[in-house]
């Protein structure tokens, strides 16, 4: 069996948020287990049914539609499960798990089985990137990369002077040192320089695929920017070990069952979003956000992250960060995360779920612009032809 590691995080909320201390104690003591902390929202069954419905509905005929032809059944449904969910009391923040050995038996039974993330403290701390890679090192090598930045508007906290932005990776570095929160974020620098790759440890990851057989359409994004850069609340299909290269980053991460609080657009899109905000929260549009539970951490260089598919989580930057995301695919996962969200998948549209997959592997930024712009739009940015 694993060990769970001696010293597990406080949590850190807003003032009013109830901490858990005596749980992250006991944590300390048990037997590494993927169950849930978090307590459940209270959801009843037939009203997780309507919404899961309802989303469907969305995602093929348009929300604007399905509200006009059921007037009432969207906020009679949300009021049913926002007083469901009130017998929580206000919301509380609980340590994720973090193990410094697992084997691999424990690791599939108790957490990818279970769709459950968990940190392994350290266990990149002796490979290449995390000796090597840099902020100036990659501006030495790699400067001349094209960065494709997506806006994500009033959800994102980096807002950019148009939808798309094109720069190098070395002009990208220079505004970091001077304060810019302009963000590297699914940057395919690993796809385009594939020798960067061996400086993560391929052993490590083949041993913590999740099938060996059936895991496919592997990719690498790299995250890199300044301090008070973040990415807003997403989730998406694939599952990923996340490998924090340099500094910190503070990840809250939220179940799938969280998904009905959250509200997301059906977009039709392999990347899911919502506009709510955890670092200044409007209980006036997601009432039911006061009382969820969620997890949290904070990686330091050498730790990996397993997140699994459609995990929702909301990532920012305390100091400028270098972080690597290794990703893959696997039906089962998906399935087993969220059959509904994974079965809409196969009627995306914005891309579909074929061309979403092959845009993944040359640059995932392509996915994000497809979902906010039209062709045209992207064609018209500098840069664009580039990426098209």
């Amino acid at each position: 069996m694993g060990k769970m590691e001696n010293q597990i995080e406080q949590p850190r909320g807003k003032v009013g948020l109830t901490t858990i201390s005596a749980f992250a104690a006991a944590t300390a003591r048990e037997p590494i287990s993927g169950n849930s902390r978090l307590r459940t929202n209270g959801f009843r069954p037939r009203d997780l049914r309507s919404y899961w419905t309802l989303l469907a509905m969305d995602h093929f005929l348009g929300r604007e539609r399905v509200d006009r032809t059921f007037k009432y059944w969207r906020s009679g449904l949300n009021q049913r499960m926002l007083e469901s969910i009130r017998q929580n009391g206000e919301s509380r923040v609980i340590p994720l798990p973090r193990v410094t050995q697992l084997d691999r038996k424990t690791y599939m039974k108790e957490f990818v089985n279970k769709s459950h993330p968990v940190v392994f403290v350290g266990a990149a701390k002796d490979w290449e990137c995390c000796r090597k890679w840099s902020f100036d090192w990659i501006k030495q090598q790699y400067g001349s990369d094209d960065v494709m930045l997506i806006d994500h508007g009033k959800h994102d906290r980096n807002p950019l002077h148009a939808p798309v932005e094109h720069l190098t990776l070395g002009d990208l570095i220079d505004g970091i040192d001077h304060g810019s929160l302009k963000y590297a974020r699914f940057h395919p620098l690993l796809q385009r320089h594939p020798e960067l790759r061996i400086d993560i440890d391929q052993r490590w990851l083949k041993d913590h695929l999740t099938n060996r057989r059936t895991s496919w359409l592997h990719f690498y994004t790299l995250f890199l920017g300044g301090k008070g850069t973040d990415t807003a609340i997403h989730n998406a299909g694939n599952e990923n070990l996340f490998v924090q290269i340099q500094g910190q980053k503070k990840w809250r991460l939220y179940p799938v069952e969280h998904t009905p609080i959250f509200d997301p657009p059906a977009n039709r899109s392999l990347y899911k979003y919502t506009g709510y905000r955890p670092d200044e929260p409007d209980y006036e549009l997601y009432p039911m956000a006061r009382h969820m539970d969620w997890y949290e951490t904070v990686l330091e260089p050498g730790d990996v992250l397993y997140n699994p598919p459609y995990y929702w989580h909301h990532v920012s930057n305390p100091v400028r960060s270098i972080g690597v995301g290794c990703r893959w695919n696997n039906i089962r996962t998906a399935l087993l995360a969220a059959p509904a969200l994974a079965t809409l998948e196969l009627f995306n549209t914005n891309p579909n779920l074929i061309k979403g997959m092959l845009m993944t592997l040359k640059d995932f930024n392509t996915i994000l612009a497809e979902a906010r712009l039209d062709k045209k739009q992207i064609m018209a940015q500098p840069g664009g032809s580039r990426q098209s």
